[in-house]
């Protein structure tokens, strides 16, 4: 089944649970920020093609109402050092992108991540350009190599894995769309 561990946890999606959020809210804002970052990502030891930009979430989006999502006790239970924000810029913006550059650039994701001091439970999230405004290319894109479905902030969340791969998470309630999108309950 496509996407599997994301369809899994917007099943298990229940209802709100105030003291639930009130812990998982402390836990992201007790996490460790990183400091910007700047990891540049070529082909095959080719020129750079993408800058991965890795910084402190500040535009770390905690819903304050809803519902909480599946992998928030799990997240409170085993608290993040880190939280980080990603987000991918080609370098050179006049030239189209190679077809598959985005599934190279994720292969090289594992060493990024570790070069830039994340660790294993250490949480990235990131805001898929376009998602606001019903384009979910991205956010699909990225579900494909482990990030977790686009909640209500229009944002995606993953733990890092030992092996320094994605998991995904699901700390608040799908976007509507986004659920839709799939055919996942709670979709419009």
């Amino acid at each position: 089944m496509r996407f599997a561990a994301q369809a899994k946890l917007a099943e298990a999606l229940g209802g709100a649970d105030p003291m639930l959020a009130d812990e998982l809210r402390a836990v992201l804002e007790a996490a460790r920020f990183m400091n910007d970052r700047v990891v540049e990502l070529s082909r095959a030891g080719g020129a750079p093609e993408v800058k991965l930009e890795i910084r402190g979430p500040g535009g770390l989006t905690i819903p304050l109402g809803g519902e909480v999502g599946p992998s928030a006790s799990a997240v409170v239970a085993s608290p993040p050092r880190s939280v980080a924000s990603l987000s991918f810029d080609t370098i050179n913006k006049t030239a189209r992108p190679e077809p598959g550059l985005f599934a190279a650039m994720m292969q090289q994701l594992p060493g990024a991540l570790k070069e830039a001091g994340l660790q294993p439970g250490d949480i990235v999230t990131g805001s898929p350009i376009g998602s606001m405004h019903g384009d979910y290319k991205r956010a699909l894109a990225y579900m494909k190599h482990g990030a977790g479905p686009l909640d209500v902030a229009h944002q995606q969340r993953a733990r890092i894995a030992d092996d320094y791969s994605l998991q995904p998470l699901l700390l608040y309630e799908m976007d509507p769309g986004f659920a839709g999108r799939l055919g996942w309950p709670g979709g419009y």
